[in-house]
């Protein structure tokens, strides 16, 4: 399956109701307080109440997301501690 690449992702936050993200690869989970979901190849996380996916577009990477948004977060990766331990 070949996944696509997007060259550029966008975030769009409207009075903390609504949330439209592009380069979105794909939406891992959905909850009305929790969405996690990657975008260019990275983890985020969207926290709030009463939240709801009213458009996923996959073919264009598109997401649009209703509800009270508290909270975007990328989740980075961290290096594993022997792997920092010995550089």
């Amino acid at each position: 399956m070949n996944e696509k690449q997007f060259s550029q992702s966008t975030i769009n936050l409207v009075d903390r109701k609504f949330l439209t993200i592009s380069g979105v690869d794909n939406v891992k989970d959905v909850s009305p307080s929790l969405i996690n979901l990657c975008a260019m190849g990275v983890n985020m996380s969207i926290s709030g109440e009463n939240m709801q996916v009213v458009k996923l577009d996959v073919e264009n990477g598109n997401l649009k997301i209703e509800g009270k948004i508290d909270n975007i977060k990328y989740n980075a990766k961290k290096e594993k501690f022997l792997k920092r331990l010995f550089k």
